[in-house]
């Protein structure tokens, strides 16, 4: 399952019309209709030529050179405001407006020349900086069980104008595959700022299970596939619901303290539930070449399984500065208790050089 988020960045849309009927521009599942009339009528008596036409009509008739006219209709968009940056573009989510669309219509022998069309968009409900400030961010973990190494995680979000990714990978080691092999993926993608698509694929022992689904925030709804099985929709009480890979991103760029907690709204195992994130204590840990660090501790309670298959609570370690980067993370899985440990970090903010340590 893979949408992609052009809001703000300019692009064409060509579209072969009719010389009869309507043609539509699809604009994230709805559609609106070309007014025939726009389009320069066909000679009368022409041929319909073989072959399937757009828009319910056949194509224009060839010049006599032997060139098949064509009416292009192209779709300009607006500069993408600026996200959340000083002195940008004001944000048409604060104002209340919509994203306008400008469509041209040029027909061949046209008195009428270009025509203007404008379609609106509605404003995005969340910020990809909501999820992911930087540009890119890259954290590296070894998982260790008993000291052991049994495996690798590494996290990749990027954030282009404010289209956001995120992936999570987790594979076993050499040494514990033969054993117990896994191999899990989960993205999730930002788009347009009102939805949030979800691929999972996991793999874990003799576990497998391949999913997915889609949050469609402005329609309180979620639209859920999964392996022979048809896309099933599940209403949603609120517009501001995550997948967990999002809201844990979501939840480190929030405010934590100490004996407080953060409530965070999940959709995850095909049902809505709330998560509280509890902030349990401070405390100082040794991070490979960090050195000496201060961490807030914070365990999520989840009402479900969770993106991998604990049996036990979640601790997490984060950095106690403005980035809260999780440097360690220890859980159980049904082969005992793990432990997560940030080995390398690479970060990139919007302009600048990769950072690495």
């Amino acid at each position: 399952m893979d949408l992609s988020a052009p809001v703000g960045v300019a692009r064409q849309l060509s579209v072969e019309l009719g010389e009869e009927g309507t043609s539509s521009f699809s604009d994230g599942g709805s559609q609106r209709d070309v007014d025939p009339d726009d389009v320069h009528p066909a000679q009368e008596g022409a041929p319909e030529p073989e072959g399937e036409g757009g828009g319910g009509g056949a194509p224009a008739p060839p010049t006599d050179k032997g060139e098949e006219p064509r009416v292009a209709e192209e779709a300009e968009l607006p500069p993408a405001p600026d996200d959340g940056g000083e002195g940008g573009a004001a944000d048409p989510s604060a104002q209340g407006e919509s994203t306008q669309v400008v469509m041209s219509h040029q027909a061949q022998g046209s008195a009428a020349g270009t025509q203007r069309k404008t379609l609106n968009l509605p404003p995005p409900l969340r910020r990809g900086k909501e999820f992911v400030p930087a540009a890119m961010e890259k954290l590296t973990y070894r998982i260790t069980l008993h000291g052991i190494l049994i495996g690798e995680a590494v996290l990749l979000a990027t954030n282009e104008k404010g289209a956001v990714r995120i992936s999570v990978k987790v594979t076993s080691s050499p040494l514990i595959t033969p054993f117990y092999p896994v191999d899990d993926l989960i993205e999730t993608q930002l788009v347009m700022g009102n939805y949030l698509v979800t691929s999972i694929r996991q793999r874990e022992g003799s576990y497998q299970r391949n999913t997915g689904f889609t949050l469609m925030l402005r329609e309180k709804k979620a639209f859920s596939t999964a392996t022979l099985r048809e896309g099933v929709f599940t209403p949603l009480p609120r517009s501001d619901v995550t997948d967990l890979v999002s809201g844990f991103y979501y939840m480190r760029n929030q405010p934590l303290e100490v004996g407080k907690s953060l409530l965070l709204h999940i959709f995850d195992s095909g049902k809505y539930s709330l998560a509280t994130v509890e902030v349990l204590r401070q405390e100082r840990v040794s991070v490979q070449g960090l050195g000496d660090v201060e961490t807030l501790v914070v365990v999520p309670r989840l009402q479900t399984e969770g993106i991998f298959r604990r049996t036990g609570e979640m601790l997490i370690w984060l950095t106690a500065d403005g980035r809260k980067v999780p440097v360690k993370v220890e859980t159980t899985i049904p082969i005992g208790k793990v432990r997560a440990e940030l080995v390398s970090s690479e970060v990139q903010r919007e302009g600048d050089e990769t950072l690495k340590k």
